[in-house]
């Protein structure tokens, strides 16, 4: 069955128990096909979505905090502007979703399927992809700063002018991505994949860089200050206009 806002608001109040204020959080929903629902702007607080088919549904601007979307199918759902703050999306399917200024602040979202997905601008910060998948993605100004993005995949994407101070990238594979910009001040790459990516005007100072695959890369004007290069491969890496003395 496929919904419309009304008769998802009337369905979501028929669960609603006044002496029971969070409900919807143990009732699952997972029977139910809201593929192409407009649920735009609804106040979705803790609703357990838990493999539920939430196929381009349109939840632009939606209230999400501390909702349950673990192994949900997503794909090409409009979140943009919603508020995920402390959502469980693990597993979940995203594949083309549109997170464009999104707040995500502390959401799971280990080993998601986000290829082509859109998080320009989205907030995620302290967030955990450990072992997403990012490949085609567009993170064009998005905060990831303190994230654990380890083994996580970014093959292609468009990370300019992203924040990823102090996050955890380690043995994440970031090949042909665009990262110019972008700034990883204290971030942890050891072991990370980063053939022919462009660093281009990137912040790397104090980032630990041990054993990285940096073949064919771009750093022209990068900031290395106090970067560890150890046992890194350079071969190939274009450092012209470096700067590791500029504070």
């Amino acid at each position: 069955m496929n919904f419309c806002k009304i008769n998802v608001l009337e369905m979501l109040k028929s669960l609603h128990n006044e002496n029971e204020p969070l409900v919807w959080a143990t009732t699952g929903l997972r029977e139910y096909n809201f593929e192409g629902a407009d649920l735009s702007g609804i106040d979705l607080r803790w609703v357990n979505f838990e493999g539920a088919n939430l196929s381009r549904a349109n939840l632009r601007g939606a209230n999400l905090v501390g909702a349950n979307l673990y192994g949900a199918i997503l794909s090409e759902v409009d979140l943009s502007e919603a508020n995920l703050f402390g959502v469980n999306l693990g597993r979940a399917i995203l594949c083309g979703a549109n997170f464009s200024g999104a707040n995500l602040l502390g959401a799971k979202m280990q080993s998601v399927f986000l290829e082509q997905a859109n998080l320009d601008g989205a907030n995620l910060v302290k967030v955990c992809l450990w072992s997403a998948n990012l490949k085609d993605a567009n993170l064009c100004n998005a905060d990831l700063r303190g994230s654990d993005l380890g083994g996580a995949k970014f093959t292609n994407a468009n990370l300019t002018n992203a924040k990823l101070d102090g996050a955890n990238l380690q043995s994440a594979d970031l090949t042909g991505a665009n990262l110019r910009g972008a700034s990883f001040e204290g971030a942890k790459l050891i072991f990370t994949i980063l053939t022919e990516v462009n660093l281009d005007g990137s912040n790397l100072r104090w980032v630990d860089l041990t054993g990285a695959d940096l073949r064919n890369a771009q750093l022209r004007r990068a900031r290395l200050g106090k970067t560890n290069l150890s046992v890194a491969n350079l071969e190939g890496v274009i450092l012209d206009d470096t700067d590791s003395d500029r504070e």
